[in-house]
């Protein structure tokens, strides 16, 4: 039903349904929540001295170092920190940009965050980097081993985050 007084919008010569105006209002709306509402997860922050000595990526005898970082850049779940466990306790928060470290015993582990899961096997003496991967679902993010090379490239970028156990 139309009212005269008020003729239908129109865009380009086609009518605006009114749907189209509630998805576009609704679409600006969350724009301007995560540009404007600091949308970002927060945590805290490892002190800068334990920040250095982690990035020196000295191991020491009997246990192996435990790297778990998300790179920044990625807006795909940027404003969301996301839980690492590690052997079903969570190991930490990561937001983008930042990374975990960990001295862990050698031997069987297991990486996790929602249904994500990876099995891992660590030697002592040596450094272990996975990158965390975003995915369109969450429940696919996925935990992705790299070279120690690049590994250690990414995490000199970052800032460590404070490690729950």
């Amino acid at each position: 039903m139309s009212d005269a007084r008020f003729p239908p919008l129109q865009f380009g010569g086609e009518p605006v349904k009114t749907y189209h105006v509630k998805v576009y209002f609704a679409l600006t709306v969350s724009a301007a929540v995560l540009c404007f509402g600091g949308g970002c997860a927060s945590v805290p922050k490892a002190s800068s001295t334990e920040d250095l000595q982690a990035k020196t990526f000295q191991t020491k005898p009997g246990v192996a170092n435990l790297y778990v970082y998300r790179e920044p850049g990625l807006l795909l779940g940027a404003a969301v920190g996301w839980d690492v466990n590690l052997d079903g306790r969570t190991l930490g928060l990561l937001t983008i940009g930042t990374y975990i470290f960990s001295e862990v015993q050698p031997g069987q582990h297991t990486l996790s965050r929602l249904q994500t899961v990876k099995p891992i096997r660590l030697e002592a003496g040596r450094n272990y980097f996975f990158r965390l991967a975003p995915s369109l679902a969450a429940s696919e993010t996925k935990f992705v081993e790299v070279p120690e090379t690049k590994g250690r490239t990414a995490v000199t970028k970052l800032s460590r985050v404070v490690t729950l156990y």
